[in-house]
C-alpha cells in the first residue's frame, strides 16, 4: 500500500515533484512558493493540490516525520540511560574495590570531616537503594503564586539508586564498610544506617 506522501498510482511524474518540493518545505510551504521554486503557475500548484489531496498527503508526511521524531528520541533515552548505568554499575564497582583496601588504621587516620562524609554518602546509597527518600522538601505557593522550597535534613524524594547490578556480597561489603565508619566516627548506627535524632 502506498503512503499518502509517496507518489501515488496515476500522479505524473510532474504533479508529484511538485508535491514533494511542497511537501519538504515544511511548515514554510505555500502553493506560490512551490510554483516559483518549478517555475510553474500558482493556478496549477492550486489544482493539483485539489486533484492529488497535498493538504492531507502533507498532514500524514508532518505526522509521520514527528512519530520518527518521538522514535529516535525515545531510543536516544534508552540508549543514555544504558550508558548511564554501565557507567554507574562501573564507578560502583571502583569505588567498592577502593572502599575494601580500607582497614583499621586506613580509617582511623580518617579526618572527622571523612568519616562523617562516607557515613553520609553510605547512608544516602543504603535510603536509596531501599527506595527511601534522602532529603526532606517542604514545598509552598503563596498568593503570587512563588514556589517556596525548604530543605529540612537531607532528602531527595522519589530518588533512587539502582543496586541491582552489585552482587549480594559487593551489598555485605558496603554494608560492612558503612558499619566500619559509623563506628570509627562515633556514631553506633545499625545496620538499617540511619542516622539518630
Amino acid at each position: 500500500m502506498l503512503e499518502p506522501w509517496e507518489k501515488q498510482k496515476g500522479e505524473s511524474k510532474k504533479a508529484f515533484e511538485a508535491f514533494a518540493m511542497y511537501r519538504d518545505m515544511g511548515s514554510a510551504r505555500s502553493y506560490a512558493k512551490t510554483a516559483q521554486a518549478l517555475g510553474k503557475s500558482k493556478k496549477l500548484m492550486d489544482d493539483w493540490g485539489r486533484e492529488w489531496y497535498w493538504q492531507q498527503r502533507v498532514a500524514a508526511w508532518d505526522s509521520e516525520l514527528d512519530r520518527q521524531v518521538r522514535e529516535q528520541t525515545v531510543q536516544a533515552l534508552k540508549d543514555m540511560n544504558e550508558r548511564h548505568i554501565k557507567q554507574a554499575t562501573a564507578f560502583q564497582s571502583k569505588a567498592l574495590m577502593r572502599l575494601n583496601q580500607l582497614n583499621e588504621k586506613t580509617i582511623n587516620d580518617l579526618s572527622p570531616g571523612d568519616a562523617i562524609r562516607f557515613f553520609e554518602i553510605a547512608t544516602k546509597v543504603e535510603r536509596l537503594a531501599r527506595g527511601e527518600a534522602t532529603e526532606k522538601v517542604k514545598g509552598e505557593v503563596d498568593h503570587s503564586g512563588t514556589v517556596k522550597h525548604e530543605h529540612d535534613g537531607e532528602i531527595d524524594v522519589n530518588h533512587k539508586v539502582d543496586l541491582s547490578g552489585l552482587s549480594l556480597e559487593e551489598l555485605n561489603q558496603l554494608e560492612q564498610i558503612v558499619e566500619k565508619i559509623a563506628e570509627s566516627s562515633g556514631d553506633k548506627a545499625g545496620k538499617s544506617g540511619e542516622v539518630p535524632e
